[in-house]
């Protein structure tokens, strides 16, 4: 992902007692001039420069300021335009195509019909496919996955092990990291963050500081303002528009609600539930699921003076690991 900076220039070489000349090319990347050719396009055009290293295919398309090299492949009816540069190991197949000042990089891998223009950027280990269409000055990087019918476009930036897909629209100063994954009709734009292993579905739509975090899960939902979703919280079929700050964390649902900025604070209580995972319940059936009258008096003459003050920490000790009744004959400290 570098701009030439030298014009072709030809350069003598020994090999064997013979002397041949061949054109080099400095590519801008550091490595100086290094051997190049111009491309020949399907069209019979002359096309932009290659590197000897590069692979380009016969069916692919090289526009005259566009540039191969390093050790990238540009195979298939891949197109490369204007002056889009394709550089590291990046892979271009299929009918992808990249125009303006687009740049793949890295390992990156573009296919089937996705279109990269404007001064988009790929790099790392990233793969666009699909019909989806990157522009501006959106980058995407890292082992993220962006295909189907997506279009990301301003600052946006899609990395971590991220996977986009869908009709997913992502604009502004969107940021998508972590193991998140969006899919479905998602529309987000302004600020947003989702990171972690959230999860967005559906009809969505995400607008202004909203972000979802943590294991959060947002589907059909609409959530406008300084909202914050973490912990294993969900909104599910909600709308959310709020002017002050509003979060959700631990495993609070909202379901089939609206929220306003005219909605009180009580009332916004009383949408909330609490969804705990069995696993996360402590069991009780066998064991003693209340404060017990006799459990206290039994418990404070076998616990040392020097440790009366933590009482309370090991009578929620025994009421979770003996059965009903129980309580223990002697109390070791070690």
């Amino acid at each position: 992902m570098y701009y030439p900076s030298h014009l072709p220039q030809s350069r003598w070489t020994r090999l064997n007692n013979f002397w041949s000349r061949h054109t080099v090319f400095d590519f801008g990347d550091g490595a100086g001039p290094v051997s190049a050719a111009q491309h020949l396009n399907p069209d019979k055009t002359q096309g932009g420069w290659v590197a000897s290293t590069a692979k380009v295919g016969q069916e692919a398309f090289v526009s005259q300021d566009a540039v191969v090299f390093q050790n990238a492949v540009v195979a298939d009816a891949a197109r490369v335009e204007d002056k889009s540069q394709v550089s590291g190991k990046a892979r271009m197949t299929q009918q992808a195509r990249t125009r303006d000042r687009a740049k793949v990089g890295g390992c990156a891998h573009m296919r089937e019909q996705a279109l990269a223009s404007d001064d988009a950027v790929m790099d790392n280990y990233c793969t666009v496919e699909g019909e989806c269409w990157l522009r501006e000055n959106v980058q995407v990087k890292d082992d993220a996955i962006v295909g189907d019918q997506c279009r990301i476009e301003g600052d946006a930036v899609v990395g971590g092990q991220s996977k986009v897909s869908g009709r997913v629209y992502l604009g502004g100063h969107v940021v998508v990291d972590g193991e998140s994954s969006l899919e479905g009709s998602l529309r987000a734009f302004d600020f947003v963050r989702i990171s972690g292993k959230a999860q967005i579905k559906g009809r969505t739509e995400l607008r202004q500081r909203v972000q979802v975090l943590d294991y959060a899960e947002v589907c059909d939902s609409t959530l406008v303002g300084d909202v914050k979703m973490a912990g294993h919280s969900k909104v599910i079929r909600t709308d959310i528009t709020m002017k002050g700050a509003f979060e959700l964390g631990d495993h609070h649902v909202i379901t089939d609600h609206t929220i306003t900025p005219n909605t009180t604070w009580p009332q916004v209580q009383k949408m909330i539930t609490k969804q705990v995972p069995a696993a996360v319940v402590a069991p009780t059936r066998g064991f003693i699921p209340a404060p017990v009258a006799t459990a206290p008096s039994r418990l404070a003459g076998l616990i040392p003076p020097g440790l009366s003050k933590h009482l309370k920490v090991f009578e929620d000790y025994f009421k979770t690991r003996l059965p009903v009744g129980k309580l223990p004959q002697k109390l070791s400290i070690r």
